[in-house]
């Protein structure tokens, strides 16, 4: 069912990046966008399908190939079918979430390998990183709480955080729908954020200060809340 899933993904993607591209079908707006850095940064976005990262890329105006997305391994990587069809579509970088199988030893290894390719994409001359704080799609299309574990992702990748609220694709292919439809999709993007790379070791960035932790990434959760209010039609 999952693979099966994807594959409408990808079908229903295609057109997305059509309809987006040149406008037709539903409408799709972008705002915001003069607030993207000239150089490298990292999205942090709502999440409530899988759509958002098409919109996202469509929303910066940047190739696919300049992009790459934080995914948890337990949905998108469970097989080597699921991971080589979702592979075709998405630029995806895995990490362990909390709540799957994997112990705590082995997320932490997780979270560091994939800040660290995360980084190094952008080192190399990738764009964006984009990354959904909440951790899962939202089920209700609210935002949800953002999660602390992801500060030390940011910290070690170091490059600007913009953050940015996604309204529409709840509606048009929310977690419970198997079929999309269409409807009109919008991307506003906020100020970025500067955020100091680390210069600790590993450990100790993973460790990290707990209230460092809270206090930005509750700044980001703020942001886009309030980007979401700008927008009258939020989900």
């Amino acid at each position: 069912m999952r693979v099966l899933h994807d594959i409408i993904i990808i079908l229903f993607s295609a057109i997305v990046r059509y309809c987006c591209s040149i406008g037709t079908f539903f409408k799709f707006t972008v705002m915001g966008r003069s607030n993207l850095p000239d150089g490298p940064f990292v999205i942090c976005a709502n999440h409530a399908s899988h759509l958002d990262y098409i919109a996202l890329v469509e929303a910066m105006g940047i190739p696919y190939s300049d992009t790459i997305a934080i995914a948890a391994m337990d949905f998108h990587f469970d097989s080597s079918l699921r991971s080589w069809v979702v592979g075709k579509m998405f630029n995806l970088v895995p990490i362990e979430r909390a709540g799957s199988n994997a112990n705590s030893l082995a997320r932490a290894s997780s979270l560091l390998s994939c800040a660290r390719d995360c980084k190094a994409f952008l080192d190399k001359g990738g764009r964006a990183v984009i990354l959904y704080p909440e951790g899962s799609r939202s089920l209700d299309g609210r935002i949800q709480t953002f999660k602390g574990g992801v500060y030390p992702i940011l910290k070690i990748i170091g490059y600007p955080v913009v953050p940015v609220h996604i309204d529409g694709t709840f509606r048009v292919f929310s977690k419970a729908r198997l079929l999309p439809r269409l409807g009109p999709i919008s991307v506003r993007f906020g100020v970025p954020r500067p955020i100091d790379p680390a210069r600790r070791t590993d450990k100790q960035v993973a460790d990290g200060s707990a209230q460092e932790a809270v206090e930005f990434v509750a700044a980001i959760e703020r942001a886009v809340r309030d980007l979401a209010r700008q927008n009258p039609s939020s989900d």
